[in-house]
């Protein structure tokens, strides 16, 4: 009888385990890379597969060893590991652990371990559930008529319902693609946990630990997405996703900044190309504070970025390229800046790429021509700035 469990374990499983072993593989490979998203997602398959497991063995337990204490003891886990699964997603698709609110989350699952803990304990097992023997010899399910039998349920129920308003605050602040991928997995184990909760009289229905597992899946590929889009040295959006805002953005683009740092070949060649990374990355994170909502910075390739101003007024970028020309002279770097501002419809972004790459080059060459000890070569303009008509 144990080999027949043991072949419906594999047949009901066999996707989690697929799953889980992918997973955890490739969270091994990338824990360097990410540490936090790596452990996170090894809990949950950890947790999900011993949810899998302790569910067959709760079966095997009760129908044929018979056992009340060993059925009763994994009914328990498999109440504590259901809400725990939704916990770890929670920390996994947010930032919950660098603040207050992960001890506040900490707090329902703590509680739902306390109730579960006493239907181990001989004089509290009517509180919540107690299994006892029938003149048969088998063994059966008895809840109690409390409302700590719904306990894991409630827990599971208040974690969903903070997954789903911290989805609604990311839309509020316009991240909308993480608000949409965590909210369609929020989506699949609401689903499931109704299924398992209400359409479940049997007890033979476990789709929580799948359905969770599947939404990890689902939420890295969008990490692996998201990711992608990002400069990996810099943290500015990538050169191809330059290409894929242009077109996107083309009617709504007002103005156009571009900024290349100047003696990036003296840092790599004095000091090592450590140091040049390190001033292309203090520089980056200048533009990244510099920047209002309304603009989108790019690395292009090397020391050359270029940032997107969408409907913003020509004060507005007045008062950037200030700002940016100010928090870098706080610093031992040097920029070349260009900018232009687009100020009727007929003007094409490329006009304003061209006219700000030219008012770039100029600054550039001005740069260099008072400082020979960067050793640079005077640089040709592709487009003559004295042409002030595209500002």
């Amino acid at each position: 009888m144990a080999h027949d469990y043991f072949k419906e374990f594999l047949i009901g499983n066999y996707i989690l385990i697929c799953i889980a072993i992918i997973m955890v593989a490739n969270s091994i490979q990338k824990y360097k890379e990410n540490k936090k998203n790596s452990i996170y997602i090894m809990l949950i398959m950890a947790v999900t597969m011993t949810l899998a497991i302790s569910e067959t063995l709760s079966d095997v337990l009760q129908y044929e060893v018979k056992t009340v204490f060993g059925t009763t003891l994994l009914s328990c886990i498999n109440y504590v590991l259901r809400p725990l699964c939704i916990l770890l997603f929670i920390m996994l698709s947010g930032e919950e652990t660098k603040t207050k609110k992960f001890y506040f989350l900490l707090v329902p699952i703590i509680l739902d371990i306390i109730v579960y803990i006493l239907p181990l304990i001989p004089g509290c097992k009517g509180l919540v559930f107690c299994f006892s023997v029938s003149q048969e010899g088998d063994i059966y399910f008895t809840p109690a008529n409390t409302p700590l039998r719904y306990m894991s349920h409630i827990i599971s129920a208040i974690y969903l319902v903070y997954l789903t308003y911290r989805s609604i605050s990311f839309l509020r602040l316009k991240h909308f693609n993480q608000a949409v991928a965590i909210l369609f997995c929020d989506a699949l184990v609401i689903a499931s946990a109704m299924i398992e909760t209400f359409w479940n009289d049997n007890g033979d229905i476990h789709i929580l630990n799948h359905t969770i597992a599947i939404s990890v899946v689902f939420y890295y590929l969008y990490l692996y997405t998201e990711k992608a889009k990002y400069d990996t040295l810099t943290g500015l959006f990538a050169r191809f996703m330059y290409y894929s805002d242009l077109r996107k953005m083309d009617k709504t683009i007002t103005g156009v900044v571009q900024l290349d740092m100047n003696g990036l070949k003296y840092y790599n060649d004095t000091y090592g190309h450590d140091a040049g990374d390190l001033a292309l990355r203090t520089i980056s994170q200048i533009i990244l504070r510099c920047c209002s909502k309304n603009m989108y910075p790019y690395r292009l390739g090397g020391d050359e970025f270029i940032i997107l101003v969408v409907n913003e007024s020509k004060e507005k970028i007045d008062a950037f390229i200030n700002q940016i020309k100010e928090e870098i002279a706080k610093t031992e770097y040097h920029c070349a800046l260009g900018y232009a501002y687009r100020n009727s419809k007929n003007l094409s972004v490329q006009d304003l790429t061209r006219l700000a790459e030219a008012k770039m080059y100029q600054n550039k060459n001005e740069f260099y021509q008072n400082h020979p000890c960067f050793k640079r070569r005077k640089i040709d303009n592709p487009l003559s700035p004295t042409d002030h008509t595209l500002q």
